[in-house]
C-alpha cells in the first residue's frame, strides 16, 4: 500500500511512470491484489469494502495505467501522477460547501445553486489578478443606490441631472427582454366580447355603428377564429374598437411581463395608459371608453389571476409527484 500511495502522488521525474518501470508493476500487483481480495472474501463479501469503493480504485488505477500511450504513441517522456491529484477540485467543492453554512452536505440543487451565485459573481466582480480587466460590472448590480441618487436630485429641484443620471445608469435596460403577445384573432374573438357587453349599456345612438361591423366586412384574416366558432350569436367588432382592445391588450402584457401580480397592479397598469383613442360619438366617447377600459381590465386581471393560480397549483403538483417518487 505504500508503494501504491508513492506511485500515485509521484512529483520527481524519478518516480514517474514509465513503460515497463517497478511503477506500472505496482500498479498491476494493486489490480491484482483487489481481485484476489474480492475472491477470498466470498459471496458476501465479508471485511471488503463497498462496490463503489473498490469499483472506484479499479478505475482510478487502470486510468492511470491507460495514459501510458502519451509516452508510446505522443511522445511524451513521462506522467507525473501527482498532476492527476483529485484534491484541487476537493479543495474548490469545500469552499463551495461552505457557503451553506452549518449544511456540510448540501444537495445536488442547492450546490448547482451555489455555483451559479458564485459564476454571476465572477462576471459582476471581475478578480484583481488574470487576463480580464477588473472592477464591477454595474449593469448587474442593483440600482437601490442610483434610486437614491435620482430621488435626492428631484427632492432638490434639479431636474436636467436627474435626467442625466438616468440615461447614464443602469436602471436603462442594457439587455432585450422576451415580452408576452397575444394573438389578434383571439383579440378580435374578445373585442366582440366587449362588444356584447357594452353596446346595450351605452347612450350613444350611433354606437352599433362604431362598435360593430358585419361579417361580410370583417377582415378575413383577424375574423377566422370567431367565424370559425360562430353559430349565429357572435358579435363583430369594428376596426376602431379592435383597435382599441389591441392597445389595452398590449398595455396589459407589456406591464405584467415586467412586473409581478400584486395588490396595486390594476392602479399602476391604468397609469400607464397614455394617448388611448376615445371610442364612440363626440358626446359619449368618454363615458364608453371609459367604461370599456374598466371592464377589459377586470376581465383580463380575473383571468391572468386564474392563469396564475393553474400554473402554481400544477408547480405543487409537480412538487407532489417527485417527492413521492424520491420516496418511492
Amino acid at each position: 500500500m505504500q508503494k501504491l500511495i508513492l506511485v500515485m502522488t509521484s512529483r520527481l521525474p524519478s518516480g514517474a511512470l514509465k513503460p515497463r518501470s517497478k511503477e506500472e508493476k505496482v500498479l498491476l500487483e494493486a489490480l491484482n491484489c483487489i481481485d484476489e481480495w474480492e475472491a477470498v472474501t466470498g459471496p458476501k463479501k465479508v471485511r471488503f469494502p463497498s462496490y463503489s469503493t473498490a469499483l472506484g480504485l479499479r478505475v482510478t488505477l487502470k486510468a492511470t495505467l491507460d495514459l501510458t500511450y502519451l509516452t508510446q504513441t505522443i511522445g511524451y517522456k513521462y506522467p507525473l501522477t501527482s498532476r492527476l491529484s483529485q484534491d484541487p477540485i476537493k479543495k474548490l467543492f469545500g469552499i463551495i460547501c461552505q457557503f451553506f453554512g452549518c449544511n456540510n452536505h448540501p444537495t445536488s440543487a442547492q450546490f448547482l445553486t451555489a455555483v451559479n451565485c458564485l459564476s454571476f459573481y465572477n462576471l459582476v466582480k471581475a478578480p484583481d489578478t488574470g487576463n480580464c480587466a477588473g472592477g464591477a460590472l454595474m449593469a448587474l448590480v442593483g440600482t437601490s443606490d442610483v434610486a437614491g441618487h435620482v430621488d435626492t436630485l428631484l427632492d432638490s429641484g434639479k431636474l436636467e441631472e436627474a435626467s442625466k443620471t438616468l440615461k447614464a445608469s443602469s436602471i436603462v435596460p442594457d439587455h432585450v427582454y422576451p415580452e408576452q403577445t397575444s394573438d389578434a384573432r383571439l383579440l378580435y374573438y374578445l373585442a366582440g366580447y366587449v362588444a356584447r357587453r357594452k353596446i346595450l349599456t351605452t347612450k350613444c345612438r350611433y354606437g352599433f355603428e362604431y362598435l360593430l361591423t358585419s361579417a361580410e366586412d370583417a377582415d378575413k384574416n383577424i375574423s377566422s377564429f370567431t367565424a370559425f366558432c360562430d353559430n349565429g350569436g357572435l358579435l363583430y367588432p369594428s376596426q376602431e374598437l379592435f383597435s382599441f382592445i389591441g392597445a389595452l391588450e398590449d398595455s396589459f402584457t407589456l406591464w405584467f411581463s415586467w412586473n409581478k401580480l400584486h395588490r396595486d397592479s390594476i392602479s399602476e397598469v391604468m397609469d400607464s395608459l397614455h394617448n388611448l383613442p376615445l371610442v364612440g360619438c363626440t358626446a359619449y366617447n368618454t363615458a364608453l371608453t371609459s367604461s370599456i377600459v374598466k371592464f377589459f381590465m377586470m376581465t383580463r386581471l380575473h383571468f391572468y389571476t386564474k392563469s396564475l393560480n393553474k400554473e402554481r397549483a400544477s408547480k405543487r403538483e409537480k412538487k407532489k409527484h417527485f417527492k413521492l417518487r424520491r420516496v418511492t
